[in-house]
């Protein structure tokens, strides 16, 4: 085979990984913690700024159901500065999402402190103001939802 057509594979090979896959951006000016909670699920990534994770959607560590619709609930922290305590540390940042079960939207309802991610969606935390926000999107890359981080 040519050197382009292995080009090609390799590049077709790449663009199709995160179309299984739910991915997180981070497009940010601080490192972000990525977790998702519940559901019998454990994806959790620390993201610098400027980088992405994904977590395929047909393993079940990424989405209970293995489906690239369902839901997978993602909480999503930026911290700013610990103080070690002797018993253990104080941390100050942000944390986004409202606490799940007060949301009126589909976005925010369940429980735990966080937002609903697609199986092949995605979410980009973006610097906002004095704060920051995540914008999440379904499967159909469709704009799902804003999502603010509020100080904690």
């Amino acid at each position: 085979m040519k050197p382009a057509g292995i080009a090609l594979l390799g590049a077709l090979a790449l663009g199709t990984s995160t179309a299984h896959a739910y991915c997180v951006y981070n497009k940010s000016d601080r490192a972000a913690h990525f977790g998702s909670f519940g559901n019998l699920t454990n994806f959790s990534k620390k993201v610098a700024p400027g980088g992405k994770e994904c977590c395929p959607y047909s393993e079940k560590t990424c989405n209970h159901k293995k489906s690239r619709t369902s839901d997978t609930q993602m909480a999503t922290s930026i911290e700013t500065s610990s103080t070690n305590l002797g018993i253990g540390t104080a941390t100050k940042g942000y944390r986004c999402g409202s606490l799940m079960g007060e949301g009126k939207d589909g976005l925010t309802q369940g429980s735990g402190h966080g937002y609903w991610l697609q199986g092949s969606g995605w979410a980009e935390l973006h610097k906002s103001g004095d704060g920051y926000v995540v914008q999440v999107y379904n499967a159909d890359s469709k704009h799902r939802g804003t999502i603010s981080c509020p100080k904690y």
